[in-house]
């Protein structure tokens, strides 16, 4: 499900308090959904399973995963 750009800024808005709608309307609703989905996912997966990955594009730390077991 798509969502529209005034509901994108509101879910980010309700994980990260600290964003600016004012801030928030200046990009595009692809971007908007990138971020929404990199601030899900880093809130959800934290822990000593998580490790770091680094997705192509932006060169900054954008999600997390857990860590496979040792074999």
């Amino acid at each position: 499900m798509v969502m529209s750009k005034e509901r994108l800024i509101e879910a980010i808005v309700g994980v990260n308090p600290s964003a600016r709608p004012e801030f928030l309307t200046r990009f595009h609703e692809r971007e908007l959904d990138d971020y929404l989905r990199r601030l899900t996912t880093l809130h959800n997966h934290r822990g000593r399973e998580s490790v770091w990955q680094r997705h192509e594009g932006p060169r900054a730390v954008c999600s997390s995963a857990r860590r496979r077991p040792a074999a």
